[in-house]
């Protein structure tokens, strides 16, 4: 008597019919109380009712077994160049893979010959252009408006770099002091791989024009190289680095 009316609003149950007639009929010896309350007699309507309430809350336990299941969405970091228009900040163009190839096979050159041969003044410019927006990053004050999120994504490009510096910094004058020598260079930072873009597309860059290059900028070409080869993993790790 008690099989038929729950089977038969288990199959009406959408596709988890099976699944909820095992749920019901898997505990038979520990769930007296239930069977024994639908074998009381009872007229047709109470009895329809009880049933409908089984249905229900079998349904309700297969949905929420079914989401329980499912992936998590995967959450998409924030806008950070949207968030920068909302707000009227500089937007960041980001330099492509092709222009950081072209300024580090460029600096690998004037690296290992201390010579200047042709700039590619694209690449410099794109670069240069985005460390100096970068530089702007870390003196934005939060709005009233303007959640913690929003504050954070505006401010995760500066703080990246500024962290990529500090470890070109530290790695180099720990190889310099294995080797018994003094890492003359007292701070590195973002402006100075900046300023050294800048002198790059100065025609006017003494260094520049006698394509010899003093050892102190070749120090800062080698620190720069390394940051560009840095970045985009840093960059992709975020600002938890």
């Amino acid at each position: 008597m008690l099989t038929a009316p729950i089977f038969f609003c288990c199959q009406s149950a959408t596709g988890v019919g099976a699944i909820l007639f095992e749920m019901k009929f898997s505990n038979r010896n520990g769930g007296a109380e239930e069977s024994s309350a639908l074998s009381q007699p009872a007229d047709a309507k109470t009895r329809q009712i009880r049933i409908a309430e089984i249905a229900a809350e079998i349904e309700a336990a297969a949905t929420a077994r079914i989401r329980s299941d499912a992936p998590a969405a995967r959450i998409e970091p924030p806008d950070e160049r949207a968030i920068a228009r909302k707000y009227g900040v500089r937007e960041l163009v980001y330099p492509d893979s092709e222009q950081v190839k072209a300024l580090i096979e460029y600096l690998d050159n004037v690296i290992e010959n201390g010579r200047s041969s042709l700039v590619p003044k694209t690449a410099v410019l794109v670069v240069q252009a985005f460390l100096q927006g970068t530089l702007t990053r870390q003196n934005i004050t939060k709005g009233p408006r303007m959640s913690p999120e929003e504050f954070d994504a505006l401010q995760a490009p500066y703080y990246i770099a500024a962290r990529i510096t500090a470890k070109v910094f530290r790695e180099r004058k720990e190889r310099a002091e294995k080797k018994g020598g003094l890492y003359e260079t007292t701070y590195l930072s973002v402006s100075h791989f900046a300023d050294l873009l800048a002198n790059l597309l100065d025609p006017g860059c003494k260094w520049l024009r006698t394509r010899t290059i003093p050892a102190d900028v070749l120090d800062l070409m080698e620190s720069l190289r390394e940051f560009l080869l840095l970045y985009p993993e840093m960059r992709r790790k975020g600002r938890a680095v």
